[in-house]
C-alpha cells in the first residue's frame, strides 16, 4: 500500500504487525501446554517463517515507497494512514466480536437455558439474522448524518447492547435475552455499515487495498476475542469487547477526520478528476 508521509510508513507497519501476531496466537493455542495438536518443533517452525514473512513485507512496503520517501508526495495525491488504522480498529470490535459471539452463543444459551443444540442454534441466530437490516442502516446513518458521528453512536450503542448481555442469566425469560441479543447485533452490525460507508472516501484509487486491510482485521478480532473466551466467563467476555469499544470509541472521537472536500482520481487517459466528499 502507498503511503504519503514518513510517519505514516511507521503507522502502516505497526498495523501490519497485528495480523502476523494474530496467526503467532494461533500457533500458540494449538502447540504444548494447550490443545496440543501441533508440536514443539512445528511451533518454532511456524513463529520463525511468521517473523521472515513479516520482514520480507516490511521490506516490500519500503521498497513501494521508496520515491515517495524520498521526494515527498505531491499534495493532491496525499491522504492521511490514521483514517485507515481507526477503520480497521472499529473494524475489529465490530465484525471481529459477531465473530466472536456467534460462535460462542449457542454453547452460551445451551449453559444458561438448559436448551438442546438446536434450540440454542436456532435461539443464537437472531444475533446473525440482524445483518439483514443492520448494515444497511449503518450505510445509511453514515450518508444522512455523517461517518464519523454515525460510528461514535453506534460504537455507544455496541458498548452499552455488550454490557447488557453480560447479566444474562437463568433468572432472565428467554425472550428477553433474544431481545437483547438483536438489539446489539443491530449497533453490531450496523457498526460494520458505518465503517465500509468511509472506506471509498479515503482514497478512491486505493479502496479495494484499504477495503482488504480493514476485512482483516474483523478476523483479528475474531481470533483474540475468541481467545479471550477461552479463558473467562461469558460475562467477562462480554463486558471484554465493551471495554474493546470504548477505547476505539475514543480513538475515533480523538484522530479520526470527518471525511470532506475532494479527492484526486486519476483516469485512464491520464487526467485528473476531483470528486467531492461530503
Amino acid at each position: 500500500m502507498e503511503i504519503s508521509t514518513p510517519q505514516d510508513l511507521v503507522l502502516y507497519i505497526i498495523m501490519k504487525a497485528p495480523l502476523f501476531l494474530t496467526l503467532a496466537l494461533l500457533t500458540w493455542k494449538l502447540g504444548p501446554g494447550n490443545l496440543n495438536i501441533l508440536g514443539r518443533e512445528t511451533c518454532v517452525f511456524l513463529y520463525g517463517f511468521l517473523f521472515v514473512v513479516f520482514l520480507y513485507q516490511v521490506h516490500h512496503i519500503f521498497k513501494v515507497n521508496e520515491e515517495a520517501l524520498k521526494h515527498g508526495v505531491d499534495e493532491l495525491h496525499r491522504y492521511k494512514f490514521k483514517q485507515v488504522a481507526i477503520l480497521n480498529l472499529a473494524y475489529m470490535v465490530t465484525f471481529g466480536s459477531e465473530l466472536a459471539v456467534v460462535s460462542m452463543l449457542p454453547l452460551f444459551f445451551m449453559d444458561v437455558f438448559t436448551l438442546t443444540a438446536v434450540q440454542a442454534g436456532m435461539v443464537a441466530s437472531s444475533f446473525a439474522f440482524m445483518n439483514l437490516l443492520a448494515r444497511p442502516s449503518g450505510g445509511y446513518f453514515s450518508d444522512k448524518f455523517g461517518r464519523k458521528k454515525s460510528l461514535m453512536i453506534l460504537l455507544v450503542g455496541l458498548t452499552v447492547g455488550y454490557a447488557v448481555m453480560s447479566q444474562i442469566t437463568a433468572d432472565w425469560s428467554l425472550p428477553l435475552a433474544v431481545a437483547a441479543c438483536m438489539c446489539c447485533s443491530f449497533f453490531v452490525q450496523a457498526g460494520e455499515g458505518a465503517v465500509f460507508a468511509t472506506v471509498p472516501l479515503i482514497k478512491r484509487r486505493m479502496t479495494g487495498q484499504i477495503a482488504g486491510m480493514v476485512g482483516a482485521y474483523g478476523n483479528i478480532g475474531g481470533v483474540c476475542f475468541l481467545m479471550v473466551f477461552s479463558f473467562v466467563s461469558p460475562a467477562i467476555f462480554f463486558m471484554v469487547i465493551g471495554g474493546s469499544a470504548i477505547v476505539i470509541f475514543l480513538l475515533v472521537a480523538l484522530f479520526m477526520d470527518e471525511p470532506a472536500g475532494e479527492i484526486a482520481e486519476i483516469l485512464p487517459d491520464g487526467t485528473i478528476e476531483m470528486i467531492k466528499v461530503s
